[in-house]
């Protein structure tokens, strides 16, 4: 969360960092919600115009957009 801090002000609505169940290590990727699809276009645009890699501990970080496709009926 701390590493998107440092580059915009839309607030993030949760983030999931997936773990290894046994060791508790980081599988190396994550899930970040926000809270609606304009702030997912707006983070989405501005780490696209970021004239440096975006990285977390040295590591660049790779952002994706997904759409929730469960049915909630």
């Amino acid at each position: 969360m701390h590493a998107f801090l440092r580059v915009t002000d839309i607030p993030l609505k949760s983030v999931c960092v997936m773990r290894n169940p046994d060791t508790r290590m980081s599988l190396g990727y994550a899930f970040v919600e926000l809270h609606s699809l304009r702030d997912s276009g707006a983070l989405l645009d501005t780490l696209s115009r970021l004239s440096y890699a975006l990285d977390i501990d040295g590591k660049a970080v790779i952002v994706a957009y997904a759409r929730n496709t469960f049915s909630t009926v």
